[in-house]
């Protein structure tokens, strides 16, 4: 008994084994494919946790954009640290003390060298000169400051020496 058309039906019926096993090999194959796609994607997103680090962005483009907020704030943290440092250095030049100490006997009848004169200045000169001058009975401070190592007030030759030899120290 055949229909009009019906030699398609016999076709499906007369190969229905082989078109079973085509779509089990097809299904097969594309199970294979997911897997493989699957293993991909774990790849994909281990590499986007490590790429994101601890951050809370969502994606990619949110975290480069964090990355470059963070840059640009180390960089200003890093020229302010720059202009700091810099001024902690002239500071530190300004303030590295240079001593020196000249002991001499101020009166013949004492004896010995008890009396001194102790200059401290920075490297431009700046500082002060302390004068002892030891006597029998006592002795006698004197302090004068120091602009670029000369002062308003009349200097001894021990005290221009201390200078000196502070100055070169």
């Amino acid at each position: 008994m055949r229909r009009p058309g019906g030699e398609s039906l016999d076709l499906l019926t007369e190969y229905r084994d082989v078109w079973l096993l085509g779509a089990v090999a097809v299904n097969g194959i594309l199970l294979i494919l997911i897997l493989i796609l699957f293993v991909r994607v774990s790849a994909l997103r281990k590499r986007l946790r490590a790429l994101l680090g601890n951050s809370e962005a969502k994606d990619i483009e949110e975290a480069i954009i964090r990355n470059h907020q963070q840059l640009a704030q180390l960089q200003e943290d890093q020229a302010w640290l720059r202009k700091e440092l810099g001024l902690l250095a002239e500071q530190s030049r300004k303030m590295k003390a240079k001593a020196a100490v000249v002991r001499y006997n101020a009166f013949q009848e004492t004896g010995s060298d008890l009396s001194f004169s102790v200059a401290i200045v920075d490297e431009a000169g700046n500082g002060l000169v302390l004068t002892g001058i030891h006597h029998r009975t006592e002795t006698q401070m004197y302090a004068k400051s120091l602009e670029n190592g000369r002062s308003k007030y009349h200097l001894s030759p021990e005290e221009i020496e201390a200078i000196n030899q502070a100055l070169q120290s």
